[in-house]
C-alpha cells in the first residue's frame, strides 16, 4: 500500500502523473460570467464562488503539485459560439504548453452530423477526442442520431470520448442531470469499437460489469476519477478494480474543483496497491494515449 510521509516524498517517487479530466476558460469567460448566457454554464459558474481557471492557472497548479500532463476538456455548452470559443482556447493553449497540455474539444449540446464533420477538423491540430460531452436524452435513445454519427467518427479517426455521466441516486449538485448507466447503456451497446472515458467513474456504471453482457459492453471504456471524493468512499478504487480492473481507472481531478492531492489522498485512503497507484496515476493514461496518438 503507498503510504507517504509528505507529499514531496510522494511527488518524488510518482513523477509521471496524468490528470485525465481538468477544465480551463478563456478568460472571456471568467472575466464575465455574470452575463455569460448558457443555461449550462449558469448552473455551474453563475455563482462567483464557483472555481473557474486559465490555462495559466492549470499550469501554475501541475506545477505545484508535479503533473507532468493534463487532458484538458471543454465544457457543453448550449451556445455554439461560446463552445467554439472556448474550443480554440483550448487549442491554442496546448500549442502554448506542447508538452504539458492534451485537448479535448466540444460540441453543442444538441450538435448536428455538420458539427461533428466540422470538428474532426480539429483531430489534425492535435486534437484528441471529444469532452467532456453531455449528451441528450434522446439522441441516446435513437440508433441514427447524431451520437451513433460522432461514435463512428472517433473509431476511424482513433479519438476517444469522454462523456459526462451522473449517478442516478443520491445527493444533488451543479451538473447533476439524468444522464445515467440506464440512459447510456443502448449507445454504449452500439459503439463497443469506440474508446470511451466515462468521467466521475461513470455514474456506478462499472457495478454492473457483474453481468456478463456488460462486461462485453463496458471493454472498450475507462473510467476517471473525477471528483470522486465528492461521490464516493475510498473504497470504490479497490471495488472497481475487482469489477472492471484498474488497468482502466484513469486519475483525474475535474480541475478547478479539486487540486490533485484532494484526490490522491483519497486514493491513499483506499489501500491502493503501489502497483495500482502507478496504473492509476499515470501508467494507464500512458497507455492510452499512446494508442490513440
Amino acid at each position: 500500500m503507498c503510504v507517504f510521509s509528505n507529499w514531496n516524498d510522494f511527488v518524488c517517487i510518482i513523477n509521471n502523473m496524468i490528470d485525465f479530466h481538468v477544465h480551463v476558460f478563456d478568460p472571456f469567460f471568467i472575466n464575465n460570467r455574470e452575463s455569460i448566457t448558457d443555461s449550462f454554464f449558469e448552473s455551474m459558474y453563475s455563482d462567483p464562488k464557483a472555481k473557474m481557471a486559465t490555462a495559466d492557472d492549470l499550469i501554475a497548479n501541475m506545477d505545484e503539485y508535479g503533473i507532468e500532463k493534463a487532458v484538458v476538456c471543454n465544457m457543453t455548452w448550449r451556445n455554439d459560439d461560446y463552445c467554439n470559443r472556448n474550443n480554440y482556447y483550448i487549442i491554442n493553449s496546448a500549442k502554448e504548453y506542447p508538452d504539458r497540455i492534451i485537448p479535448l474539444i466540444t460540441l453543442p449540446y444538441e450538435f448536428t452530423q455538420l458539427d461533428v464533420q466540422s470538428s474532426a477538423v480539429c483531430f489534425n491540430l492535435g486534437v484528441m477526442g471529444i469532452g467532456e460531452q453531455r449528451l441528450p436524452l434522446h439522441y441516446l435513445a435513437s440508433d441514427n442520431s447524431p451520437v451513433d454519427y460522432l461514435a463512428s467518427v472517433l473509431k476511424d479517426a482513433n479519438r476517444i470520448l469522454l462523456l459526462h455521466v451522473s449517478e442516478p441516486v443520491g445527493h444533488q449538485y451543479p451538473g447533476k442531470e439524468k444522464i445515467t448507466p440506464e440512459a447510456l447503456y443502448g449507445f454504449l451497446t452500439r459503439s463497443v469499437d469506440t474508446t470511451k472515458v466515462l468521467a466521475h467513474f461513470g455514474g456506478g456504471f462499472g457495478f454492473y460489469a457483474l453481468m456478463k453482457e456488460v462486461k462485453q459492453v463496458l471493454s472498450n471504456c475507462y473510467f476517471d476519477t473525477a471528483a470522486t471524493p465528492y461521490l464516493y468512499e475510498p473504497d470504490i478504487y479497490n471495488v472497481m478494480d475487482k469489477l472492471v480492473t484498474s488497468d482502466r481507472i484513469l486519475f483525474g481531478t475535474d480541475f478547478p474543483l479539486m487540486t490533485p492531492k484532494k484526490v490522491l489522498d483519497h486514493i491513499g485512503k483506499g489501500s491502493v496497491s503501489d502497483e495500482d497507484y502507478k496504473k492509476i496515476t499515470h501508467q494507464n493514461a500512458e497507455k492510452l494515449l499512446e494508442r490513440i496518438g
